[in-house]
């Protein structure tokens, strides 16, 4: 290249290519279901379109618990899930009402608790 330095492309994109993967786990991280997804779908049609597609999984298990995070909030997406017996647990939003089990930590839910890491100083070197 006669001496000129390579233009730097940037690794960074405002277009998003690539596909989305979304996970139905279990409290101990076990994958249940997978998909991948075009990112511009909405992911409450993803999580149903997975349910409708293993719906054998669902109707085998009597009172499914999804934890979720505020994404899924829609009352004909909980009504779905009703329909189905799975309830849905997420956090509420400022304007809501308090919903059952706000708060809640996964550790609670039957996973080991994280351990706490402990950053130790190091020790200077002394002959």
């Amino acid at each position: 290249m006669d001496g000129q330095a390579a233009p730097v492309v940037g690794l960074h994109s405002r277009f998003f290519w690539g596909l989305r993967l979304y996970l139905v786990c279990t409290p101990t991280a076990m994958p249940i279901l997978w998909a991948l997804a075009n990112p511009k779908m909405d992911e409450r049609e993803v999580l149903q379109a997975m349910l409708d597609i293993d719906a054998d999984l669902v109707a085998d298990r009597q009172g499914l618990l999804l934890i979720s995070d505020k994404g899924f909030a829609s009352k004909v997406f909980e009504n779905d899930l009703a329909m189905r017996g799975i309830e849905l647990l997420r956090p509420s939003f400022k304007r809501e009402k308090r919903r059952k089990g706000k708060g809640l930590r996964l550790d609670r839910l039957g996973a080991a608790p994280r351990p706490r890491l402990r950053v130790r100083r190091p020790v200077p070197f002394r002959n």
